[in-house]
């Protein structure tokens, strides 16, 4: 099975929360706050991973003195 890109699926999950009927509200707030976690996890997760590349670089620059 092909994986949704996440922003879509964020979004999806955000139209859901807005457009399904429920009478206590329960399902529509639990839909809405999982999408609202789930685009803070995406923002965090792409942080780490510059932060990792930039790490990366440092690391190679750092070999490079060294061994230059």
């Amino acid at each position: 099975m092909k994986k949704t890109n996440i922003k879509i699926l964020i979004e999806s999950m955000r139209i859901l929360s807005r457009e399904i009927y429920c009478e206590d509200g329960v399902a529509t707030a639990a839909i809405a706050e999982a999408a609202e976690r789930l685009d803070e996890l995406n923002d965090q997760l792409a942080d780490q991973s510059d932060l990792i590349r930039k790490l990366k670089l440092d690391i190679e620059e750092l070999e490079g003195r060294l061994n230059g």
